[in-house]
């Protein structure tokens, strides 16, 4: 009877409740993850969660992903391979993991040393390595794999027993392995289910292919299968009570079952997405990705769910990445366009509930009628309004007393009509009449308590209304006794002793007696309300009126006289506040520009919402707020609009847990001394409590806060003792401290989180800090210093006094020296010369070997005219100058010196100066002059040689000149036209893309511009017709009947355009996308098979591939995953259009395989490739289905990534049927 009732419960199907308010957060490789197929997920004890890809492990952290994969750098400390298929965490800090090839490792996430474990030696079988399941069972760490169960110590991580499986042994194909509530170890395989009892495998269920294992807390044990899902009750596991669930979980493959906190039951399934079972209602429902809802489920193949610490779920999918779901975001019920199957604008301006429990939406595009419990959404047309409703932009509805509904428009004044019919009647300004409404844009509407209805507008005042004569009389500023502030009047509302108070924009409040007649004003100058900008009042138990403004919050106490404020310094999230609705606790839920405040007027304490809680956007608008019979809350904005209770709608305070995450010195990551022996970094940096750095170093200490729904809210504060006082925040996303050239001494760091700008802060957590300086600044390196400094003052004087000593000897060397100069000079013939310019005295040694000449001679600038050539004397003074200006530090000069006989001989004077005077001025010049008359006649002798010969090189270059002349312009001639054959090649290759492009676009564009042309015509026509009073109900009908199709015609044409224009950017290859490791082609091919195989299905195609078991090669899986899918999704859009249902197949087979490369042969049976367009099969554009479904991108993008990417070949071969292609992937053990 019990089960019978459970099964009856199962079956039921609710289609709304659930994925009505089920909205995920995604993350995908664009969000940095390493790849997008996620096998398993674990999360440690410090809250950091690891995810299992097939390239590495990924760690996040709240905020970014850390991916740690294999490289070429021969590291002993890292993993053994890229792909990861299963995770298990072991406290205190152990990660386990398992490969699809290599075995498992034991990640000690403390000091970041990786042990790897071979399984295959004991085994004897590499099956053995190929990991299917890691779990902790029996006090031990139990591993599941195609050879069998390796039981290994989680203390030692040696291991401890093998169950090797015979070949036809039921245990050979294990899939789960799972710890029941008393303790049992159950493996689920492929032939049933066994438990482990006294050291035997014992068989509890038969014939049934278990693929994973789940019992909840009242007992229940539930199954998953390739076939549907199963139950037992009562924690008993019998064949006979084991059934299956009677659902549209039948035929499906479950991958996962998880339990939330509230008792729903999640099952995954691999084809088609997740199945939830509501404990409250006993409904199921099931949760799919649609293309038109971003926020639903990223991909309908799922791997994994996983609850982390704080009741988040991640699901992880194979190639669409992860999806994230807190079930608290659904406490705020938001409702948007993806939750109905129905065309709705989402910028809620209006809502209203009327006595019927239907929910009135006005937007900005129209009016809706909802129900809450049918989810179902009626439009204009659908309710038999008037059909300009659907185009009007709703400022307020209202239904009131007498079960009248009150509309207002934006640009086409109010109406009213009976709630049920679809008369209403439009109140629009009557030029002269005093009595008519006032304008055409109302903007807010409001029934007293005696139940009068008033509107205010949006320039024209308030109106109140009076059913006697339904007529209205107006309250406009400057007009009469009640004149209010201001004739923008955004909310009205009605105090205890039924004053009417008005707000408006810009003048505060007027408070209209409705006896008198007369108006009392609140301003922000005369009575200290936060603003004059007033959007929404609402009164609370107290009888106290709350004012929402542009700078906050005010509460006006009108009986006590008592006004106090409340802005951003108190704890609200934003001061722009758009509207206010009073629950029945007497919290006030308040639409800011920032998201949702509740607000409590008795303890004034804020709780505040954003879109990571579930709103439906950070900006409300003003009228969408509402309170049902029950309750229930209604607040809209530009997402559409949250519905809830408030009292299940509690934050509960969340406390930070604050973990480093990472350190980097001078901009490199820290690694532990695992990895990097001569690190400082004893541990990995979020278990390490100390840290050694030098005063030169620059740190940047990065940190995560976990134990939160959501780390979007953290914010940060960071000090580091003694240097620091005051806590210093940290820029939202940056999620790290930096320090550069601190002093040397121990520090303290120090960093905490507080959740939501609450006060709340998490522990504190500290690094202790040591700076070290270089050895060069110690205080005995400075010890030293002064001690070296003294040895060189004293070393100084020793110096000095030798020097002394020395410059003695040295006098006497040289006078020694100078007579053996004066003997070598004469000999040589040279003359030493010594020139005193201030005394005007030069002394020669001598002038010529023949000539003796005076010792001691005056000279002067002025004499040299007397002894130097004419032609080189103006040479010799302007050098002479410039070395005794100090602007050259040698001179060397040679001219015609006249002789004894009066001839000129040719002489070289070289000298250098001796010694300057304060003003860098030469005072002493010191030189030789040398006779060179025979070299100079030897040069002129040589000069004119020279001449004579570079007149013949002349001669000849002229003639090489002219014949590299000729010999360029053939090169220039020759370089043009191989230029010009190029560009037309390339202009003949953009010509065809271009065309290809402008003929796909075209097509749709053309289509579009034909429908609103036909649009056009039939509006003039039906305008001319409407003027004229021609117009039939014949031709009205028409119009109805055409202008819906062709509005289709033009969205599904526009529609088409970008998902062309989309196709197109496919075109690129970057390299850089796709990583190079040592694969398992068998298994990868296999996984893209079974990928396919529900599309192909549908299609009554077969996929089929024949390869050995292992084939192992060097090349990038997602290189190889994309060729394969364009070839697999051409043949199924292309191939077997025309083809017999029964008889389409699709086969992938070995052709040759050696170390340098791979040979496949792809081949279906369809209708083949059209022998016109053989020659130009990978040239994008080329296809058969042009201006249809496709592109002609698909053959020319697997055909960029084998050349480009894998450096391989592709080939099409004729085919007696179908179509067939080679591919050679070579073995690129280079990457």
């Amino acid at each position: 009877m019990k089960l019978g009732v459970l099964l009856l419960c199962l079956a039921l199907i609710n289609s709304s409740s659930l994925a009505d308010t089920v909205r995920f957060k995604h993350y995908t490789r664009a969000d940095s993850l390493s790849q997008n197929v996620i096998n398993d997920i674990a999360q440690d004890e410090q809250g950091f969660l690891w995810f299992a890809t097939q390239n590495g492990l990924n760690r996040f952290d709240g905020f970014t992903f850390e991916k740690f994969v294999v490289t070429n750098d021969n590291n002993i400390n890292a993993l053994s391979a890229n792909y990861i298929r299963s995770l298990y965490f072991q406290a205190p800090h152990y990660l386990w993991i398992g490969y699809d090839t290599k075995g498992i490792s034991r990640f000690d996430l403390k000091s970041g040393e990786i042990k790897n474990i071979d399984l295959s030696t004991p085994f004897g079988s590499h099956n053995a390595n190929v990991i299917k399941e890691i779990t902790s069972c029996d006090d031990n760490i139990w591993v599941a794999s195609l050879a069998g169960i390796t039981i290994i110590d989680k203390h030692d991580a040696i291991i401890k027993d093998q169950r090797v499986l015979p070949q036809n042994s039921p245990l050979q194909s294990i899939n789960t392995i799972y710890k029941d509530n008393q303790g049992r170890c159950l493996v689920g395989t492929a032939k049933g289910l066994f438990v482990l009892e006294n050291n035997v495998f014992t068989p509890l269920i038969d014939n049934l292919h278990i693929t994973t294992i789940f019992q909840n807390d009242d007992d229940t044990y539930w199954f998953g299968t390739n076939n549907g899902l199963y139950t037992s009750l009562g924690g008993v596991i019998e064949d006979s009570i084991v059934k299956p669930v009677a659902i549209k979980l039948d035929n499906l493959f479950i991958t996962d079952i998880t339990e939330l906190s509230s008792g729903d039951l999640w099952v995954a399934t691999r084809t088609s997405g997740i199945f939830t079972h509501q404990k409250e209602h006993g409904n199921w429902q099931q949760i799919q990705h649609h293309s038109s809802a971003p926020s639903s489920l990223i991909n309908d193949n799922i791997n994994k769910i996983f609850i982390d610490n704080v009741n988040n779920l991640w699901i992880a999918t194979s190639g669409g990445g992860l999806s994230q779901y807190s079930p608290d975001k659904a406490k705020l019920g938001h409702i948007n366009d993806e939750s109905f199957n129905a065309n709705f604008n989402n910028d809620v301006r209006a809502i209203s509930v009327d006595n019927g429990g239907y929910v009135w939406l006005g937007t900005n595009k129209g009016l809706f009628r909802w129900h809450r419990e049918s989810n179902q959404l009626l439009n204009t047309k659908q309710l038999g309004l008037p059909e300009h409703f659907s185009r009007e932009f709703i400022t307020f509805i209202h239904i009131d007393s007498r079960n009248f509904m009150w509309v207002g428009t934006l640009n086409s004044g109010l109406y009213r009509g009976a709630l049920g019919s679809n008369d209403f009647k439009q109140y629009l300004p009557v030029e002269g009449n005093d009595n008519s409404f006032p304008g055409n844009r109302p903007i807010t509407i409001f029934e007293d308590s005696s139940n009068n209805i008033w509107i205010g507008t949006f320039h024209n005042g308030l109106a109140l209304y009076s059913p006697k004569g339904d007529k209205f009389t107006r309250f406009q500023q400057g007009k009469g006794l009640s004149d209010i502030s201001h004739n923008k009047v955004p909310a009205i509302a009605e105090d205890n002793q039924g004053q009417i108070w008005i707000a408006s924009h810009g003048e505060g409040i007027s408070i209209l007696n409705k006896s008198s007649l007369e108006v009392e004003k609140l301003t922000k100058s005369s009575h200290g309300i936060i603003d004059n900008v007033i959007n929404s009042i609402e009164k609370d138990q107290h009888g106290r009126m709350w004012l929402a403004t542009d700078l906050g919050l005010s509460l006006v106490d009108y009986d006590n006289n008592h006004i106090q404020n409340f802005t951003t310094g108190v704890g609200l999230t934003d001061n722009i506040l758009y509207s206010l609705q009073l629950d029945h606790q007497s919290n006030l839920w308040i639409g800011t520009n920032s998201g949702m405040i509740k607000f409590n007027t008795n303890t004034f304490s804020v709780e505040a919402f954003g879109e990571q809680d579930g709103t439906q956007h950070q900006e409300f608008n003003t009228t969408a707020k509402t309170i049902d019979q029950y309750g229930r809350i209604y607040l809209g904005g530009l997402n559409g609009f949250n519905q809830f209770i408030p009292s299940t709608v509690t934050t509960v305070i969340q406390t930070p847990k604050v973990e480093f995450n990472q350190f980097y010195l001078q901009n490199k990551k820290l690694e532990s001394q695992a990895s990097l022996p001569a690190s400082p970094l004893i541990d990995r940096a979020s278990y390490s409590k100390n840290l050694s750095i030098k005063t030169s170093d620059l740190l940047d200490i990065g940190f995560a806060a976990f134990n939160v729904k959501n780390p979007e809210n953290i914010n940060f504060y960071y000090r580091l003792l003694p240097l620091d006082n005051e806590w210093y925040p940290v820029q939202k996303g940056k999620n790290s401290a930096s320090y550069y050239r601190l002093p040397e001494g121990d520090y303290q760091f120090e960093v905490k989180a507080t959740y939501n700008q609450g006060t709340d802060s998490s522990s504190i957590k500290t690094l202790a800090l040591t700076v070290i300086a270089p050895w060069w600044q110690t205080k005995y390196a400075y010890t030293v210093y002064i001690a070296m400094v003294l040895l060189v003052i004293a070393l100084i004087f020793v110096l000095i006094y030798r020097k002394r000593q020395i410059e003695l000897t040295y006098y006497k060397q040289i006078h020694e020296s100078q007579q053996r100069l004066s003997l070598a000079l004469w000999g040589s013939g040279d003359s030493l010369w010594h020139w005193n310019i201030n005394k005007g005295e030069v002394v020669r040694e001598q002038i010529f070997k023949d000539k003796t000449i005076p010792h001691t001679t005056s000279f002067s600038l002025e004499a040299l005219a007397d002894f130097v050539h004419p032609e080189d004397l103006s040479r010799v003074r302007e050098s002479l100058i410039n070395t005794i200006n100090g602007d050259i530090e040698l001179y060397q000069v040679d001219y015609r010196m006249k002789g004894p006989e009066d001839q000129w001989n040719w002489v070289l004077d070289r000298g250098q100066v001796n010694e300057f005077d304060d003003k860098n001025k030469a005072i002493e010049i010191v030189g030789t002059t040398q006779d060179i008359s025979k070299l100079k006649k030897a040069q002129t002798e040589l000069f004119e040689l020279n001449n004579e010969l570079e007149q013949r090189v002349e001669t000849r270059t002229l003639a090489i000149e002219l014949s590299n002349k000729q010999l360029a312009n053939t090169i220039e001639q020759l370089e043009a036209t191989k230029n010009k054959l190029v560009q037309m090649e390339k202009m003949s290759a953009l010509t065809n893309l271009v065309c290809g492009i402008a003929h796909e676009i075209n097509t749709p564009l053309s289509i579009v511009k034909t429908s609103l042309t036909f649009l056009q015509e039939e509006d003039e026509a039906l305008t001319s017709a409407l003027e004229s009073g021609k117009l039939s109900r014949e031709k009205f009908t028409r119009y109805k009947e055409n202008s819906p199709q062709a509005n289709k015609l033009c969205i599904d044409n526009v529609n088409k355009a970008i998902k062309l224009i989309d196709e197109f950017k496919r075109i690129s290859i970057r390299e850089h996308d796709y990583n190079f490791e040592k694969i398992n082609l068998s298994n990868l091919i296999e996984t893209i098979i079974k990928s396919y195989e529900f599309k192909a299905s549908s299609m009554s195609v077969k996929l089929n591939y024949i390869l050995p078991q292992d084939l192992f090669i060097h090349s990038s899986i997602q290189a190889i995953e994309d060729v394969l899918a364009e070839l697999i999704d051409n043949s199924l859009q292309h191939a077997f259009q025309y083809s017999l249902p029964n008889d389409n197949n699709i086969l992938i087979e070995l052709v040759e395989h050696n170390e340098e490369y791979t040979i496949l042969q792809y081949q279906d049976n369809g209708c083949g490739l059209n022998p016109e367009n053989t020659e130009h099969v990978f040239e994008p554009f080329n296809s058969n289905c042009l201006g249809t479904e496709g592109l002609g991108l698909g053959l020319n993008m697997a055909y960029n990534i084998i050349t480009s990417i894998l450096d391989g070949e592709i080939q099409q071969l004729d085919s007696p049927t179908g179509t067939c292609f080679r591919l050679i992937v070579k073995n690129r053990h280079d990457k």
